[in-house]
């Protein structure tokens, strides 16, 4: 992961909550849902450069100004589903420099021997994201995200839960359930495919093997 400390530049998140952005699981679409709440009054504070950073890193914004870190909020996803989207967003970046079929990219990442290959269990620790205060997992999206906001005092303070409710749905929902066609190059989100259609009885053992305490923890199955 990549460490930015670009004091200069605009910081993703606000006063009332810390959004550890656990890539592939939902993170940008509720990072939509948090520029439509400043428009009612939430503010940044401090500024760190990108979205994925570590809890330690987002937490120093504050500490370092003498202010209280903010509660922090993370989203989980079926770790079956989720190589299956990482998949598909590193066969169409660049420099990932990868584009093997996906049981060749889930082999890779149990034997870590692709730089842009990781395990969601890694990607996790990387994060800090058990810090999080509140885990939601991405398939309970919108009955996670308004009691949370009820919990730190964006709802009521700033929009009733009918609002924030209407704001959530306004951006659309974490695209659980959409992967790329297996038949097509470079590409992403072109149709959707059940996750099960990709794996084979290797890839999917390899997956319970490298994330079995998320998928424990969590309650996932394939």
């Amino acid at each position: 992961m990549i460490e930015y400390n670009d004091l200069n530049a605009e910081m993703p998140t606000h006063d009332r909550l810390i959004h550890l952005h656990v890539t592939r699981c939902g993170g940008t679409a509720f990072d939509r849902i948090l520029r439509e709440l400043r428009k009612h009054g939430l503010k940044p504070i401090g500024a760190v450069k990108a979205k994925h950073l570590a809890y330690k890193h987002l937490a120093e914004t504050y500490t370092s100004r003498g202010l209280l870190v903010p509660p922090a909020i993370a989203f989980i996803r079926n770790p079956w589903s989720w190589y299956v989207a990482f998949w598909s967003w590193v066969r169409v970046v660049d420099y990932t420099h990868f584009q093997g079929d996906f049981n060749e990219y889930v082999k890779l990442v149990s034997q870590k021997r692709h730089g842009s290959c990781v395990s969601l269990t890694i990607y996790w620790e990387m994060m800090q994201a058990d810090k999080a205060d509140y885990i939601v997992r991405m398939e309970d999206w919108y009955s996670g995200i308004v009691p949370v906001f009820a919990k730190v005092g964006i709802v009521p303070d700033l929009v009733t839960a009918e609002e924030a409710d209407q704001i959530i749905r306004s951006v659309g929902t974490a695209r659980v359930d959409r992967h790329p066609d297996p038949n097509l190059k470079r590409t992403r989100w072109e149709a959707v495919h059940p996750y099960q259609e990709y794996y084979n009885e290797e890839s999917k053992a390899l997956v319970a093997r490298m994330d079995g305490e998320l998928i424990r923890r969590f309650g996932y199955e394939f």
